[in-house]
């Protein structure tokens, strides 16, 4: 709980999500079973459940729970914001394509969260991939227009590229959400302040993705406080979808 930094009930109820989904993915556990093999099955276990905790709206009550919740920032019809933001990792041997504009190895994050700061889509690519091109590569990109309610749009930066009655490019706290749901997610798990050390960018991947889910988790038990203490993260943490680092929240 130290480490996850969350209190004993979420622990609990996280560890409740984890069992009920064990006998899905993994054989029951033995007498014979070591510690390091059980904790190596814990990920995969984990990261079973992002499909029903990180995932866009299936019903017209959820969309308009979420358009409602956008209203706030003064912007109707809009049903989710998009950013991006970059994971500094360490330099592989074979680095080719890694390299971000920033002049570091990277991973690119696209996410796509709710005014709850709930993330509802996500997708890594390396770091030399931009905004616009990560976008059109990506899942939501392909599909987003399908999925928004007739007339609705989602909200994104000059990064991405503007599509008529589904996607704006709008400035201000409209795109508060995703910027503070960047904010929270790297101050609640701060390996991300520094450069990732795994030896495989698919170690890398897993830790992320298993952030993004229990993020989630944080939101849906409560565990975020009211107000977020802001930080000056680094300089290379402020791209597309991070901080200002002068942004004061109401």
């Amino acid at each position: 709980m130290r480490h996850l930094r969350c209190t004993r009930a979420t622990f609990l109820l996280i560890a409740a999500n984890v069992t009920e989904t064990w006998p899905r993915v993994h054989p029951a556990l033995h007498h014979s079973n070591t510690g390091l093999t059980i904790a190596s099955h814990v990920p995969s276990t984990t990261l079973s459940t992002p499909t029903e905790t990180i995932a866009l709206p299936t019903t017209d009550t959820e969309w308009e729970a979420i358009r409602l919740g956008f209203e706030v920032y003064g912007f109707p019809n809009a049903y989710g914001a998009i950013g991006g933001s970059l994971i500094a990792v360490k330099r592989f041997e074979n680095f080719t394509g890694w390299y971000c504009r920033k002049g570091f190895a990277a991973f690119n994050m696209q996410a796509v969260v709710d005014h709850r700061l709930r993330f509802m889509s996500y997708s890594l690519r390396s770091g030399s991939q931009n905004d616009k091109s990560l976008f059109n590569t990506s899942k939501f990109g392909r599909v987003c227009h399908q999925r928004v309610p007739l007339g609705g749009c989602f909200l994104g930066d000059a990064g991405y590229k503007l599509e008529e009655a589904h996607y704006n490019t709008v400035h201000s706290r409209s795109r508060m959400p995703v910027e503070r749901a960047f904010g929270r997610w790297k101050n609640k798990f701060r390996e991300f302040k520094s450069e990732l050390v795994q030896h495989q960018p698919s170690d890398m991947a897993r830790l992320i993705e298993m952030s993004l889910l229990c993020h989630n988790w944080f939101i849906d038990y409560e565990d975020y406080p009211d107000e977020l203490d802001l930080e000056l993260f680094p300089a290379w943490m402020h791209i597309g979808g991070d901080f200002p680092m002068k942004i004061q929240i109401k």
